[in-house]
């Protein structure tokens, strides 16, 4: 059984300042950041999205991760 995260960019604000701290540090978009985090939690993400650009972006999130206070920041969000 994997844990699906259908449409992250939706339920999410991807205007979060702690989002676009991190996105700057990794020199990333925020979108990016949260496929990132979902990556890092073992979720499967769905992202949906039209635009060429963004589709790219999303596939892009591999070359960097998210170290633990990172983690822990973005985690903070939901509660």
């Amino acid at each position: 059984m994997t844990l699906e995260g259908y449409s992250p960019f939706k339920a999410g604000d991807v205007r979060s300042p702690v989002l676009a701290d991190i996105a700057t540090h990794h020199g990333v978009s925020a979108r990016q950041v949260i496929l990132r985090w979902h990556i890092e939690h073992s979720i499967v993400a769905i992202p949906k999205s039209t635009n060429p650009e963004r589709i790219a972006a999303n596939f892009d999130v591999f070359g960097f991760a998210l170290d633990d206070n990172e983690v822990a920041r973005i985690d903070a969000l939901g509660r």
